[in-house]
């Protein structure tokens, strides 16, 4: 082995929050606070597949929020990935908290899938299709446990998305999906959300870019 085939990529995110207020009754008016560490741990297993542990800490508690492999050994050419991840349904489903363009957990998520997200143990199969474009279809398979989806028992949230990216021009790039899912709900009967969004973003020199995104889900 050469290098540092053996070393794991690493990476800490922290989210810091400072308030302050001219409120004197308010005991915490001038307040600093980390409400968020994450620590990633990436490693390739072989030259076909890669594992990745995400843990998180918010307040007081440490959490494990993503631990999958992923491989391409399978049949068929396609990517296999098993473990605990965000589901690929939408985009601000898969997107961490402090990647967020925002201050705030977008509505939609909240109100849909909660803190927890749409986001378990399961299994996923995605690949591409042949197209003069990027177009990939993801196929999934996690436990129920989340506001939509939730029984207590042994009946998994089928998932899949049909993902593509097209460049209009050098800098101008356009991304969108359409998203499906389908479980239990608490009251014994079925669940389905449909979900679809679409993200425009320009390059603006080497660093810079606009980004405008909008995201549609409904649920039956």
């Amino acid at each position: 082995l050469v290098g540092n085939t053996l070393n794991p990529d690493l990476s800490v995110v922290g989210t810091v929050e400072a308030l302050y207020s001219d409120d004197t009754s308010n005991p915490d008016r001038a307040r600093t606070s980390v409400s968020e560490i994450e620590l990633g741990i990436g490693a390739d297993i072989d030259p076909f597949s890669k594992a990745f542990i995400l843990f998180a800490k918010e307040a007081d508690e440490f959490n494990l929020e993503e631990a999958y492999v992923i491989t391409r050994t399978g049949p068929f050419d396609l990517q296999y990935k098993i473990g605990k991840f965000f589901a690929a349904f939408g985009k601000l489903n898969q997107v961490h908290g402090h990647v967020y363009p925002f201050l705030t957990t977008p509505l939609i998520i909240e109100n849909y899938f909660g803190e927890e997200r749409l986001a378990d143990a399961g299994a996923s199969v995605s690949g591409l299709l042949p197209l003069p474009f990027f177009s990939e279809i993801t196929v999934q398979a996690i436990n129920d446990n989340n506001v939509s989806f939730t029984t207590g028992d042994v009946h998994p949230v089928l998932i899949a998305q049909w993902k593509n990216f097209i460049d209009l021009s050098d800098d101008l790039g356009l991304e969108g999906a359409l998203s499906l899912a389908q479980g239990r709900n608490n009251t014994g009967e079925t669940s389905s959300l449909t979900g679809a969004y679409m993200q425009l973003k320009y390059l603006m020199g080497k660093h810079n870019f606009i980004k405008a995104h909008t995201e549609f889900l409904g649920s039956r």
